[in-house]
C-alpha cells in the first residue's frame, strides 16, 4: 500500500494446507485497509497478498462468516453435521 504509515498484526488462521495473516494497514490520510496474506508453508514462494478489504468489503466479509455460522448451526441442529472439522 503506497504511503503506508503503520501496519498491525491481527493474527492468522492455521490449517495444515496453509494459513491466512490478517493485518490492518493505515495509510498517511488514516485509510485503513484489512490485509490478509495467504501462506502455503511448503512453498514460501506462493506466499502474497491474497485479498484487500477496504470497510465495506471487511463488512461483506463479518457477513459471511456470520452467515457461515448460522448454515453450520442449522445444520448442527438438523443433525446432519456433528461439528465443523478441523482442516
Amino acid at each position: 500500500m503506497e504511503g503506508l504509515t503503520f501496519q498491525v498484526n491481527i493474527g492468522a488462521v492455521r490449517s495444515r494446507i496453509g494459513e491466512l495473516k490478517f493485518s490492518l494497514a493505515v495509510d498517511e490520510n488514516g485509510q485503513g485497509q484489512v490485509h490478509v496474506f495467504a501462506i502455503d508453508p511448503t512453498d514460501l514462494r506462493k506466499a502474497g497478498v491474497l485479498l484487500t478489504l477496504d470497510e465495506d468489503g471487511l463488512t461483506q466479509f463479518d457477513d459471511l462468516l456470520e452467515k457461515v455460522y448460522e448454515v453450520a448451526h442449522q445444520l448442527k441442529t438438523d443433525g446432519r453435521m456433528k461439528t465443523l472439522k478441523r482442516a
